[in-house]
């Protein structure tokens, strides 16, 4: 059986796997988390989609990969529609994801989008979402923070809360009624989020992504698929975040090098 291959630029990836699981649990997984190169939203997007491009061939030539999902908003402005002309197995991004239960949900429409700076910048949330209601009011605020609080397993701290206050205020001042989780580290944060906005619908893309998978995957018999979970930085530090999130203290977490072995392979140059 071959797995389904993910990726994030650290480890909020790892919400889309817990929820990948939770609905598909006899499947096997493997998700790279490229922490060396975190965060991706302050990066260029050329090199963004050089990195996501880098870990798909790397996961399809050394795992044999069915299907590529890019758990990164910021990866998927940069990469999706080029990756899924270039790769020969399906490629699934975020983003429309989001926008369509976003669309589905509101009754305002009067939509909020948490993202990073990069995400935010390219203003792709803003014409998905104008794809399925084309007059929805849709305001975005920059959480790059957030990600660096989860980064630090500090998503649970007072520092934490105040950081949501801050970026949610502008956003709720706006009265939406219903916010996207534009970047997959941020459904570490949720509860925290809705503590914040209890009135408000929050939107994990993911859950679309569920609905996208589905028809590509086969029954399997009943057994539990393996989880292989790969970092492009220290596996120590990953793992204790990675075995909190996932309430499971048996995981292993190998550190790799992609850089190393595919720079030269897939011919571009890869730079801090």
């Amino acid at each position: 059986m071959f797995p389904i291959g993910i990726m994030d630029s650290g480890v909020g990836g790892l919400s889309v796997v817990k929820k990948l699981r939770e609905h598909f649990p006899n499947e096997s997984y493997i998700f790279v988390a490229d922490e060396a190169h975190c965060p991706y939203g302050i990066r260029p997007t050329e090199q963004i989609y050089q990195f996501t491009r880098q870990i798909a061939h790397y996961l399809i030539d050394q795992y044999r990969i069915k299907l590529f999902i890019i758990a990164c908003n910021t990866a998927t402005a940069a990469s999706l529609p080029r990756l899924q002309e270039e790769l020969s197995i399906p490629v699934i991004g975020m983003i429309d994801a989001g926008a369509f239960l976003a669309a589905k949900t509101t009754k305002t429409q009067n939509i909020g989008v948490i993202a990073t700076k990069r995400t935010v910048h390219s203003k792709k949330y803003c014409q998905a979402i104008h794809h399925y209601l084309p007059h929805a009011n849709v305001q975005q605020q920059e959480a790059s923070s957030f990600v660096t609080l989860i980064e630090n397993n500090e998503m649970n701290t007072a520092l934490a809360t105040e950081e949501v206050k801050k970026v949610l205020t502008p956003l709720l001042k706006a009265n939406i009624d219903t916010l996207v989780l534009g970047c997959t580290h941020f459904p570490l944060m949720a509860t925290t989020i809705a503590k914040q906005a209890p009135s408000v619908h929050i939107i994990d893309p993911a859950d679309q992504v569920v609905c996208q998978v589905r028809p590509l995957v086969k029954a399997q018999p009943a057994k539990t698929g393996d989880l292989l979970l790969l970092t492009t930085a220290s596996a120590k530090h990953f793992q204790s975040i990675a075995q909190t999130f996932l309430d499971d203290t048996t995981l292993t977490i190998q550190q790799i090098d992609i850089e190393g072995s595919y720079e030269n392979k897939y011919a571009f140059k890869l730079s801090n």
